[in-house]
């Protein structure tokens, strides 16, 4: 599923607001909702994954965070969350930057 969106808003916004955000929106594998943890969020939305897949999907989800995780040395969401932060730029607006240029380069 396509979350780009939802992925850079995330991103974003979780760097200028104080506020939980919780990602949905193309997230049907363990990659896709280990970005958008890293991204800020604090949880992830899988509804249509579970309706594809059946609801014992949610522990391969699990399993696949798990092992990346692992992989990483990280114990919990909150260090998962952690390291997220430490690869976001110093000052976000350089990321929008990039971001703006990325997508309406594409577009002209």
């Amino acid at each position: 599923g396509d979350y780009s969106w939802p992925l850079r808003w995330i991103s974003i916004l979780s760097q200028k607001i104080k506020a939980d955000f919780v990602a949905s929106n193309g997230i049907h594998t363990a990659d896709s909702a280990i970005k958008m943890l890293i991204s800020g969020a604090v949880a992830v939305q899988v509804v249509s994954a579970i309706y594809k897949n059946g609801s014992d999907y949610i522990l391969d989800l699990s399993h696949g965070i798990e092992k990346w995780m692992e992989a990483k040395g990280l114990n919990n969401i909150e260090q998962l969350q952690q390291y997220g932060q430490t690869m976001m730029p110093a000052n976000p607006a350089l990321f929008e930057r990039v971001q703006f240029m990325r997508y309406f380069g594409d577009h002209s």
